[in-house]
């Protein structure tokens, strides 16, 4: 299920116990074009987003060919999209790569909920 999620470009499911029942969370993807507008992005990092959700990941590279950016760029905007909560990096060095933010998935929620 966990693979599935992965490949369909949507967040990992959540798995709980509620009251004797094994509950089982699968969000949706929330990066509409309404929701990335609110966010104040630019259209790479927009474009960026989006092929994550494609994809699950992007690198450093990827955007710079993607966007057709300067390294320093690249890292610019996408440090910007970390710092939004939009999506987060995982490792380091030449393995380093970012995927959408589940901070962000469950803000948005606890937001749908209200």
């Amino acid at each position: 299920m966990i693979k599935q999620c992965e490949e369909k470009g949507l967040p990992e499911p959540e798995f709980e116990e509620k009251m004797g029942c094994f509950v089982i969370m699968i969000y949706r993807s929330i990066m509409t074009d309404k929701y990335l507008d609110s966010l104040d992005l630019n259209e790479r990092q927009k474009k960026a987003v989006k092929y994550i959700e494609k994809h699950s990941r992007i690198t450093r590279a990827e955007y710079e060919k993607l966007c057709f950016v300067s390294e320093r760029t690249a890292n610019r905007e996408l440090s910007d999209l970390v710092d939004k909560k939009v999506i987060e990096k995982k490792r380091k060095g030449p393995e380093t790569h970012y995927i959408v933010s589940r901070r962000d998935m469950a803000r948005y929620n606890k937001k749908q909920e209200r």
